[in-house]
């Protein structure tokens, strides 16, 4: 069974090295559900569309490497980011340059708008503090898992998301706490324009 499963892993690699290019830079849009916070995960709460919140992406590659940024609006009038969203690093497979599968991980942030101009913010979702400088976002919000898979055609691709969140870990942290929380899962969509 080992065998066979280390046999299969070489394979998807070996498929992916042929199949993906030296980089890869794509943007677009995207649309997350926010009704699996809070751990209800029902599902029942996708075909509300008061429960999307509608943002952009970036991804980057070179080989397996990949790196996103995903920013989601937040049109609440209470809410102290005009942004919020994940940073990550992970691996991309590229099955003949039609299918993508990425796993990364990263951290939570947010963008206030401020009268000196915008502010950067760390923290998780919901309880975002001020930020000083990028190094202190890296240090102190939350990481969350982030997978995706993708159908492209030509420059265009369509796809979902799943993000998880850590159990409070930041970096440097409690080594237990990296462990995901999936109650707190959240499902979303994703359109791009890859460049190259």
């Amino acid at each position: 069974m080992k065998r066979l499963l280390v046999l299969t892993m070489l394979l998807a690699l070996a498929m992916s090295m042929v199949s993906a290019g030296l980089i890869s830079l794509g943007v677009g849009g995207y649309v997350l559900n926010d009704s699996f916070t809070g751990g209800s995960g029902s599902g029942g709460d996708l075909s509300d569309f008061d429960t999307y919140r509608i943002g952009a992406e970036a991804r980057a590659g070179v080989l397996f490497a990949e790196a996103s940024v995903s920013a989601l609006y937040n049109n609440q009038v209470s809410a102290e980011a005009i942004f919020e969203g994940l940073a990550t690093i992970g691996l991309d497979l590229n099955i003949f340059n039609i299918l993508h599968f990425g796993l990364g991980i990263g951290p939570y942030f947010g963008i206030a708008e401020t009268p000196q101009g915008l502010a950067l913010l760390y923290g998780d979702a919901g309880d975002l503090s001020p930020a000083s400088n990028l190094q202190e976002i890296l240090d102190g919000s939350t990481l969350y898992f982030r997978a995706h898979g993708d159908f492209q055609l030509g420059r265009l691709s369509v796809g979902v998301t799943y993000q998880v969140p850590t159990n409070g870990y930041v970096l440097g942290g409690n080594p237990l706490a990296i462990l995901p929380v999936w109650e707190s899962a959240r499902y979303g969509a994703t359109a791009m324009f890859w460049l190259f």
